[in-house]
Order: structure tokens, then sequence, then C-alpha cells
């Protein structure tokens, strides 16, 4: 008896410690999570609570096929749902998708980098990584170092070369044009200045970038473009070494800004960075594998882009309120959550028409396109957490419509648990 006995402890000691290896390992614990599935294919908990989903239905009663709306208890049940299975645009909280893939395969303390490469017979190479706050210091400080180094090799003739994506790749083919001109549609680009955008888009930033670089050089100049899968000139010379590089801020950083400022050109970073394409079509379908490797309803999303500018891009309310379940589960949930603007407090929440009564306790995401709004995040009273999402599709000026409902929710004594 004590033999079998020691026999089970030593198995379940055994499957534990795997099991800590494989959810530790990025590659074994996406596949881990897809054979978990397969054996358990993920099945929603049900049990709408027949107060809030009365309350919530009288809310909307004028415009019900306009909207949207799921809500999930801290047990993981599904206590509201209206039209939570139709697809919509989700706008921003598409960015909801993009973070959390990003934290999940990068990790919190991810850094992007942009470096300065050079040879002694005068070659110069910009890389990057598409680092949204590079700057014109970041650009002196790479400048200072083409100097000293030229001046240590006694040269008067640099050529510098930048490696770049094409054209064809800045701006993803969803994009409507129009918006390609604004500062939120700014071109997507590994050297990006101020983000590429200022009060409008700069649309040639290449040429940005070389004028940035040839106004803090008093050598002459011959600049070249190569696209950035190009190898061959570090391949055909060993001569090339780093001489700076500046780094981003970490990871966690970057989901802030995507999340609480609804930055665009960092979300659509973070999803070409997390796929490892520059090309937004390809990464888009690896975005949604991962969706696919997740417990939650993975058939919700159609995904176009990192930003939620396209409007190609669909998710339901059950689908993000599953997502922001899942999340609060993740071992990384606190960088995830923190990232969030949070009502009446910071960034695009800050300002939104509600009752104080949550002010600080709501965390969560906006979006807004013409004709679009949505709200998803986290509500947390009393030490309990409730996940909600909210889409309008087909309507104007509806935020007062969304405070009343999330303070419905906030002030239902009998479903809040």
């Amino acid at each position: 008896m004590f033999t079998n006995l020691y026999k089970k402890s030593l198995f379940l000691l055994t499957f534990i410690i795997i099991f800590q290896l494989l959810t530790q390992i990025p590659f074994l614990r996406f596949n881990f999570r897809r054979l978990l599935l397969l054996i358990k294919p993920f099945k929603e908990s049900i049990e709408i609570c027949p107060s809030l989903q009365n309350k919530l239905e009288s809310i909307i009663s004028l415009n019900r096929d306009n909207w949207s709306i799921t809500t999930i208890n801290s047990d993981g049940n599904v206590t509201s749902h209206i039209n939570g299975d139709v697809k919509r645009i989700p706008a921003s909280n598409q960015k909801l998708l993009t973070t959390a893939f990003a934290l999940d395969k990068l990790g919190p303390t991810h850094i992007l980098e942009t470096a300065l490469y050079a040879s002694k017979n005068g070659n110069y190479i910009f890389t990057g990584q598409g680092d949204p706050d590079l700057s014109f210091s970041s650009v002196k400080q790479f400048t200072k170092s083409i100097k000293e180094h030229s001046v240590k090799h006694g040269l008067n003739q640099l050529n510098i070369l930048i490696k770049e994506e094409p054209r064809s790749t800045w701006w993803p083919n969803t994009w409507a044009y129009a918006d390609r001109y604004e500062s939120y549609g700014a071109p997507i680009t590994r050297l990006a200045l101020t983000s590429n955008s200022g009060q409008y888009s700069f649309m040639y930033p290449l040429d940005r970038f070389k004028n940035t670089v040839r106004s803090f050089l008093d050598y002459p100049i011959r600049f070249s473009t190569i696209e950035s899968n190009n190898n061959q000139l570090f391949n055909r010379s060993k001569s090339f070494s780093l001489i700076n590089k500046i780094e981003s801020a970490p990871l966690f950083s970057l989901l802030a800004l995507s999340n609480s400022e609804s930055h665009n050109f960092t979300s659509e970073v973070l999803l070409k960075t997390t796929s490892n394409t520059w090309d937004t079509s390809k990464a888009a379908l690896i975005l949604e594998k991962w969706i696919r490797s997740l417990p939650i309803p993975s058939e919700s999303f159609s995904v176009s882009d990192g930003s939620g500018l396209s409007r190609d891009n669909l998710a339901t309310t059950n689908g993000i309120s599953h997502l922001l379940y899942f999340m609060d589960k993740h071992r990384y949930s606190p960088y995830y959550i923190s990232s969030l603007s949070i009502l009446g407090t910071r960034g695009t929440l800050k300002y939104f028409p509600d009752s104080v009564n949550l002010h600080g306790i709501f965390y969560g995401k906006t979006g807004t396109l013409n004709g679009v709004r949505s709200v998803s995040g986290y509500l947390f009273r009393d030490n309990i957490i409730n996940y909600i999402s909210i889409i309008s599709n087909g309507l104007s000026e509806v935020d007062p419509v969304i405070a009343e409902i999330l303070n419905t929710i906030n002030t239902d004594s009998i479903c809040f648990q």
C-alpha cells in the first residue's frame, strides 16, 4: 500500500514539474494550451442573471440591434448577454487582442532596439524595430557616434545605409486612404521619428529621417536604402561593428501607450514584432492562430490589423469579455490590467461621462470610429471583478448610454458577484 502511494505521489510530482516547464517556455506553452483544448474543448458557462439582463435590455431597447453587451462574473459565468455573439467592428478594442498577444509571447520586459553599425571604410547602417519614442535627440546621439568614429578612422566621405521595410507594407491594406494622412494613421516603419506623426502623418518618413541625420553632420553623405530582410552586406563583411544602440521603454510601458493612450502606431509595431513579420496580413493570421489556442470563443474574432483602425476587424463582446477573463488569470495579469485607461483618472477614459461612483474602479479600453463605439474592461467592487464588453455599431453619441450601462452593472447588488 505504501509503495502504491509512493508511486502515485511520484507520478503527481513529475506531472507538476513537467507542467511547469511546459508553461514557462513560450513555444511549448502555446502548443500545450492547444493540446489541452483538444482534450477538453472550451465550453462557456452561462448563468444569466435576470435582474441585470432585464435592466440592460430596457436601456438599449430602442436600438437593440445596434448593440452588443456581455458581462462575466468573477466565477467566469456569463451573467448578461445581448447580441453577444454578433460580430461587430470593435475599433480600438482590437488593441486588447494585440497587447494580450504581445504580453503573452514576449513578456513584460521585452524592448525594441534601434542600432547603428559601422565599418572602418566609412559605411554605416541604421537598423530599427519601430520604437515609438525614437526622437530627434536619439538621432543626435547616433550622429555623435558617427562623428567620433569617422574622426578616429580619418573618413571624409560617409555612406549611410538605412534598413527599412518596403513602402508597400507601411500601412495595412485595409486602412482608408483618408486616415493615412492623419496623425493616427501614420506609416508603420522601423525607423520612425516621433512615430512618423505630428499634427498630421508624415507620408515620407525615410526622407525625414535622412534629412534629420544630415542636419547633424558636416560631412558629405551618400544615403542608400536596403530592405530590412537584406543581410547580404552584413554577410559579405565581418567588419561591421555595433557603435551605438538605443533601447525602447520596456514592453509593459508600450502596452500602456497602446491601451491607455490608444496609440495606433505602437499597437501595429507590437503586432508585427510579436508575429515576427512586418507583413500585416501574415501577422493578422498569426494573431488569429494564437487566439485559437486560448480557452475563449475563438470564432468570435476576425483580425485585419493590430490597432483597430481597419473596419475589416470583427469581434464579439462575448469573445472580448472572455479574453479579459483569461488575461486576469494570466501570469502577467497585473501588467495587462495596469496598461488600461482608468475611468475618471487617466487615458481615454479620463473624461468619460459617468457617475463618480465609477471613478477609479473601471479599468478599460475605449474604441471610436465613425458610427462605432466600444468600451470593454474590468469593473472592481468590494474585491470582486466583473468583466464587461460593450460595442455599438451604426449609432452616434452613445457615451451617455454606455455610462448608464456601466452604472447599472455596478449598482446591481444581486448580479455583481
